[in-house]
């Protein structure tokens, strides 16, 4: 979906590929028996994708929704028993009472369950495969038409979210490894669903900014 990240009648994504429905150029017929054998036609697909606010709001539903699901398939891993330390205070009138300063704990953590485990990837899992299915689109062939000024504050983020999204998305191939237990290596579980929260974060950041940019442009055009 980052590729729609464009201002709604401003911009649009020329993806170009070998077949589909296209034009033909460059076919004519060769003189018998004389000329070499023609190339086959080069044929051009050309498809408008344009973007409008709410779909930008959807995008950031989808990776509230990644975030949320790794939040808890990290909290699955790393959840232990534990007691509260705690040392005496004294208030007025001379009474004493316990204040928390800290936990430790009481027994190992808990082994993941399965079935949540499995849940929460089955949650994970198709956010990260559209993220990756929308970036692999955009960076076949693509070529942004906005005004030059509008594509040198785009470029950049549209730069970081491809890499970012292409880093989420080898994390999750290790963490399809990883749960596929029990047994379970809980830290690194823990590790790479805190990773991808991270990225994550970034993610969001940059639509945000993208959502400021289109409303920006959309003052412009709207005076």
């Amino acid at each position: 979906m980052i590729e729609k990240y464009i201002l709604k009648g401003m911009a649009c994504i020329l993806l170009m590929s070998a077949g589909g429905l296209s034009t033909t150029a460059f076919s004519q017929s060769d003189p018998p028996d004389t000329a070499a054998p023609q190339d086959s036609p080069f044929k051009i697909t050309i498809r408008k994708i344009q973007l409008d606010l709410e779909e930008l709001r959807d995008i950031g539903l989808d990776l509230k929704q990644g975030m949320t699901a790794l939040r808890h398939l990290y909290d699955e891993v790393t959840l232990q028993p534990v007691s509260l330390i705690t040392e005496p205070e004294m208030i007025a009138n001379g009474v004493l009472i316990s204040i928390p300063i800290a936990t430790q704990p009481v027994s190992p953590p808990v082994p993941p369950r399965k079935a949540r485990v499995d849940m929460l990837m089955g949650q994970i899992r198709p956010v990260v495969s559209l993220l990756k299915k929308n970036v692999d689109e955009l960076v076949t062939g693509s070529q942004l038409d906005v005004s030059d000024p509008l594509k040198a504050e785009l470029d950049p983020q549209l730069t970081q979210w491809i890499s970012l999204v292409n880093d989420v998305n080898l994390k999750l191939q290790k963490l399809e490894t990883l749960t596929q237990g029990p047994p379970y290596d809980n830290d690194s579980i823990a590790y790479q669903a805190s990773s991808i929260q991270q990225d994550i974060k970034q993610l969001e950041e940059i639509r945000k900014e993208t959502e400021k940019l289109m409303r920006r442009e959309e003052k412009k055009l709207n005076k």
